[in-house]
């Protein structure tokens, strides 16, 4: 009968390193694919959501876009998106106030 220690002192190094650790490793290779995938798929899609009001309320007044695409360039969706964060969380920017 071998001891849980001898079992793998036959192997070279390497190997019994992802051997005694395999667990470890799988866990830790899947919590990094996992990682990486959220970071891909699930960020923000628009520029602007981590904005403030003030900067908001600049950009869509001026053509000039802060280098990125400019307020009267942007997709529907986009345009949409940017309206609802203005009205929602800038009362002061809105029209007739």
């Amino acid at each position: 009968m071998t001891r849980k220690g001898d079992k793998y002192s036959t192997y070279p190094l390497w190997r019994q390193i992802i051997n005694r650790y395999a667990g470890f490793i799988t866990v830790g290779t899947l919590a990094l694919i996992v990682f990486i995938g959220w970071e891909l798929f699930y960020e923000e899609p628009y520029f602007f959501e981590q904005w403030g009001c003030q900067k908001i309320y600049n950009y869509m007044l001026n053509d000039e876009g802060y280098g990125y695409t400019p307020h009267n360039d942007l997709s529907e969706e986009q345009h949409l998106r940017l309206h609802e964060i203005l009205e929602a969380d800038c009362k002061q920017y809105q029209h007739g106030t």
